[in-house]
């Protein structure tokens, strides 16, 4: 059988619209959803790159706070290794050429001369080097201060300690006679280490049979002379 709308035309027009209507709100619907979710993807996407973002920059700020720290440290090992070498370097000139003064020395003493000691005082040296390291104390202390916070009073300086030039050789011996004294003395300087050789005591002795004399000498150690034979 064929069918047959037994509908008024009206009711059918109007059926239609209802129908156009129903579709058209489903589309506006869906339109909207589709939107909504591109919205809620696009707030994910910048909320994502923001806290990216912000983790990078505290990363470069956690490097640069260690680059920092870094060159701090790096500054005070420079800083304390250049005033170590300058302690060095002042003691340079000082050094003695122990092995070159004693062969020479041995070269000049008279036969009839037998040593008994030999001492060397070099206050100038050790001074030197306390004064050095009392530079270096300061330093890391005044490093200390400006990185750190103090309360109270401040550190007070080291105290200064003050250097000589003198550094003294003395020498024990034995020989026969006085005139021989005098022989070891003039020899003592023609040693380019030493000068102002002086006659400190000289004693009589007598040793079974044996007249002897006991001598002190001293003079002035010279560490770097001008003439070395």
């Amino acid at each position: 059988m064929k069918a047959v709308n037994l509908l008024p035309p009206d009711r059918r027009s109007a059926k239609r619209t209802t129908a156009s209507l129903d579709a058209g709100r489903r589309n506006l619907l869906i339109a909207s959803g589709v939107a909504g979710a591109l919205v809620v993807v696009g707030l994910s996407v910048m909320v994502w790159s923001s806290n990216s973002s912000i983790s990078d920059k505290r990363k470069q700020l956690q490097a640069l706070q260690s680059e920092i720290s870094s060159t701090s440290a790096s500054s005070s090992l420079a800083a304390g290794t250049a005033t170590k070498k300058g302690a060095v370097l002042s003691l340079v000139p000082r050094r003695m050429e122990w092995d070159q003064m004693l062969n020479a020395l041995s070269k000049v003493v008279p036969e009839d001369v037998w040593i008994s000691s030999l001492t060397s005082a070099t206050p100038g040296a050790a001074a030197s080097a306390a004064a050095a390291a009392a530079a270096a104390a300061a330093a890391t202390a005044a490093r200390s201060t400006t990185t750190t916070t103090t309360s109270g009073s401040t550190t007070p300086p080291p105290p200064t300690t003050s250097t000589s030039n003198s550094n003294t050789f003395a020498i024990t011996g034995y020989t026969y006679s006085q005139p021989s004294v005098a022989r070891m003395m003039r020899r003592l300087s023609i040693v380019p280490w030493l000068t102002g050789v002086t006659l400190v005591g000289s004693s009589k002795n007598t040793i079974g049979s044996d007249t002897i004399y006991q001598f002190s000498l001293k003079a002035t150690l010279v560490p770097q002379p001008t003439a070395i034979p």
